[in-house]
């Protein structure tokens, strides 16, 4: 069946990943995806029809929570509930781990021209929970002190992703909007800390990141060597997944390209991308072999190389990093329950992923 899936949730990681429920049935609309750069991306599903106070304890203990999707007997997806809103009674609450940070800088400017940075202030019992997200704030202070005051200040507001009210509506029936994110959106919620100064292969560098900076929920897994040699230095903080894409998109000293993904059990790997075919579409469907007739399970296509078997003719164009003009190269994969095949998408935008786009760059802006 095209939705034979099911949809698992589990408390958050930190706290152990007790089992929760099957949530399937509460999620009809369930949709996620994967890109090639990043793996296991976004997903959302919206809860309907249960009592307001049921929603109410969703709303307030599963922010943070563990979600696996399964399918086929093999894990396919996974991530973490990353924001909610709550609509009841016409008031629309959301709670979202971009609204929260627990650990907290400020970089200061003194009326005297001197300037420098605080240590960081934290709380303890959010970065237990819910992990360690970092923020360095720019401020124009009288002395020191009231730069240490403003930064306390501020960590007391945000440690914690409290309930805000973002509109109001007829009052109708209560409903559950939940968004969860794949692991890789954790690499950002920490600044680059692996700057050694040493000159070392861009391979090693993805590593030393990883290990030094995302080890809260992301280890490493398949990290193929990689020969290009970088300097294990920035000229100022950038967060660890931004640094990591940097390195990404240097590919190779031979032009290869390569790719950076968060897989099962939250494992990065790095290799250059392969550029053979791993699916064949005709008749709008996807094949693992051009003369198969049986379509491959929605829930299972990954970004890849895809061969359109309904190209007139093949060959390849001189300087492509493609064998062939029939191959495409997926580099986003989008399934939704009731749907029949994936959506896939490559670099050249459509509407539709423009309109997601400008949504997590507003995501972004309240990081």
């Amino acid at each position: 069946m095209a939705d034979d899936f099911s949809l698992h949730l589990f408390c958050p990681l930190l706290l152990g990943k007790g089992w929760v429920a099957e949530i399937s049935p509460y999620a009809p609309d369930w949709q996620r995806g994967s890109r090639s750069q990043g793996g296991y991306w976004q997903g959302s599903f919206t809860v309907e029809g249960l009592s307001d106070s049921t929603l109410e304890e969703w709303f307030y203990d599963h922010l943070g929570a563990h979600l696996e999707e399964w399918a086929s007997g093999l894990k396919t997806w996974e991530g973490k509930v990353y924001e909610m809103e709550l609509e009841m009674g016409g008031d629309v609450r959301r709670r979202s781990l971009d609204a929260m940070f627990n650990s907290l800088r400020i970089r200061y400017t003194l009326p005297t021209g001197a300037s420098g940075i605080t240590a960081a202030a934290t709380q303890a019992q959010s970065i237990a929970r819910y992990g360690r997200r970092e923020e360095v704030e720019n401020a124009d202070c009288t002395t020191v002190a009231a730069a240490l005051a403003q930064r306390d200040r501020m960590l007391k507001g945000s440690a914690w992703p409290r309930p805000l009210p973002v509109q109001a509506k007829e009052p109708g029936a209560s409903r559950l909007q939940v968004s969860a994110c794949g692991y890789s959106h954790t690499a950002n919620w920490r600044f680059a800390t692996a700057l050694s100064g040493a000159t070392v292969n861009a391979s090693t560098w993805v590593n030393d990141l990883l290990t030094a900076d995302c080890s809260t929920f992301l280890s490493p897994g398949s990290i193929a060597t990689n020969a290009l040699q970088v300097t294990e230095r920035v000229e100022m903080d950038i967060r660890t997944w931004d640094l990591l894409m940097e390195i990404v998109a240097c590919g190779d000293a031979s032009g290869n390209h390569w790719r950076l993904w968060v897989g099962n059990d939250r494992k990065v790997h790095y290799t250059q991308v392969d550029v053979a075919p791993r699916y064949y579409r005709h008749s709008g469907l996807l094949f693992d072999s051009p003369g198969s007739n049986s379509p491959v399970c929605k829930w299972m296509v990954e970004p890849a190389v895809v061969r359109d078997m309904e190209w007139p003719s093949g060959g390849a164009e001189p300087g492509s990093f493609l064998s062939d003009v029939r191959d495409i190269f997926v580099e986003g994969v989008q399934v939704s329950a009731g749907s029949e095949a994936p959506m896939l998408t490559t670099a050249l935008l459509s509407k539709e992923e423009l309109l997601a786009a400008q949504i997590e760059l507003r995501q972004r802006a309240r990081r």
